[in-house]
């Protein structure tokens, strides 16, 4: 089988931990999915939202992160399980290593301390319920760069310890993003030959080292999940589907591997709603050991009723997000709903799964700039200015955000903060830019 809908696929790798370029493709799409049936609930009332905002705002005076997130309310009327939501935070806040130390290690010989500290972490997800996917999050975080300096840094480690596993695995995942980087994001048809042959040598590369590095040490989930997406992206249904086996009898829990293989599952790649909760229906058996599997069981209704574009003129359509989300789902499926109810203009229903979105991720600047939009235009303006003045303010504040803000501050009408987003903007200019005030964009 091979993938068509190059972006769609990009975006749901990355949300499930491995960022994942637009691909080459050819074949089989497999048919539509029509939207779910009509919620028999209907979307929130204003007393649900104002009620829901009121408790969001108490939460977010918590300074302790996991505390903070713990203390959230779930969305108006839902059933998310207070263990699901509790091992999910702690999944989404727990720390590690920074780049900054992993980086300090290899440059000043230390490599084996690196491998040592990743040796831990991976006995830790194997062991512990509260890391099931440690080491997974720290490859995700780490090991998912293209850059030369990453590639450099980490040729450094694999010379200092050339039979690790860890420093393997990270080549092969670089190697990897590399040729996501050379293959580049258009369709096949409007790409030259040459962009294919660079990205098939680097993959080539992977392939080698993600499989030394499991022959080594066959408990490596996150080479398992690279090989996943070498061979999603070379349309190798076998190569990935053996690699998925393999890494579920290394740890038949992980959640990595069964949301890449719901993925794999789904209509657009040529599998069915059946077979996606089939998948789900395997992952239950093993939420003993691993809570985060019940994040699952929301997916393949999510698909269905194609939560990532709200169809807002058709009631059934707008009412599933709250019969679909009524059980707790993984921040990528709240991402995509909120991304949606916030084109469509869906104040209510976005302002909500929004905010639960930054219960998770508390660190994203842009979708808090989005999410002010969607206070004031539900009546919470006062908390919306002061959230900007707050957002503005912040040192590591970036342009795209800056960019969100200045329409913040022009719907309110409040010139000064217009003024000083273009001031902020001005600070923020690197050499020899201009900024455009479009989120994420800068023209030379």
């Amino acid at each position: 089988m091979r993938l068509r809908n190059v972006k769609w696929l990009a975006l749901s790798l990355a949300s499930i931990g491995i960022f994942i370029h637009p691909v080459y493709a050819q074949g089989g799409e497999g048919k539509p999915v029509a939207p779910a049936a009509a919620a028999a609930a209907a979307p929130f009332s204003d007393a649900d939202v104002h009620d829901f905002l009121e408790k969001v705002r108490h939460a977010e005076t918590i300074s302790d992160p996991l505390q903070r997130c713990i203390a959230y309310p779930n969305p108006p009327g839902s059933h998310w399980l207070p263990t699901t939501a509790r091992a999910y935070c702690v999944y989404q806040l727990q720390t590690f290593m920074s780049y900054e130390d992993i980086k300090a290690s290899i440059e000043t010989g230390q490599a084996a301390k690196l491998d040592a500290y990743l040796r831990n972490a991976l006995q830790k997800q194997l062991t512990s319920a509260d890391s099931a996917s440690l080491l997974d999050h720290i490859y995700m975080t780490h090991f998912s760069n293209a850059s030369s300096e990453a590639l450099t840094l980490i040729e450094a480690w694999n010379r200092q310890q050339p039979k690790s596993a860890f420093a393997l695995t990270a080549r092969g995942r670089t190697y990897l993003e590399r040729a996501f980087q050379d293959r580049g994001g258009r369709y096949a048809s409007e790409t030259p030959r040459a962009n294919f042959m660079r990205m098939d040598r680097w993959l080539q590369l992977a392939r080698k080292d993600l499989e030394q590095a499991t022959a080594i040490d066959a408990r490596m989930i996150p080479a398992y999940s690279a090989m996943i997406a070498i061979g999603m992206l070379q349309g190798d249904d076998a190569y990935a589907q053996q690699a998925a086996r393999k890494a579920l009898v290394a740890q038949p829990g992980n959640y990595f591997i069964y949301s890449r293989r719901i993925l794999m599952a789904e209509p657009k790649w040529g599998g069915s709603i059946g077979k996606m909760k089939r998948i789900v229906r395997e992952a239950q058996r093993h939420t003993k050991g691993n809570e985060l599997l019940k994040l699952l069981l929301p997916v393949p209704a999510a698909y269905a009723a194609n939560l990532t574009g709200c169809d807002c003129d058709d009631p059934a359509q707008l009412n599933a997000y709250r019969e679909v989300l009524d059980q707790m789902p993984g921040v990528e499926v709240l991402a995509g709903a909120a991304s949606a109810l916030d084109k469509a203009r869906q104040a209510k229903l976005a302002v909500i799964y929004q905010s639960e979105v930054l219960r998770f991720s508390p660190e994203d600047d842009i979708l808090r700039a989005k999410r002010i939009s969607n206070l004031i235009a539900v009546g919470e303006k006062t908390w919306g200015k002061s959230e900007a003045d707050e957002l503005l303010a912040k040192p590591s504040v970036g342009p795209a955000t800056v960019s969100a803000l200045i329409g913040v501050y022009t719907s309110i009408g409040d010139k000064e903060g217009v003024k000083k987003c273009f001031a902020k903007m001005d600070e923020l200019r690197p050499k020899g830019l201009v900024v455009n005030p479009s989120p994420g964009r800068t023209t030379p």
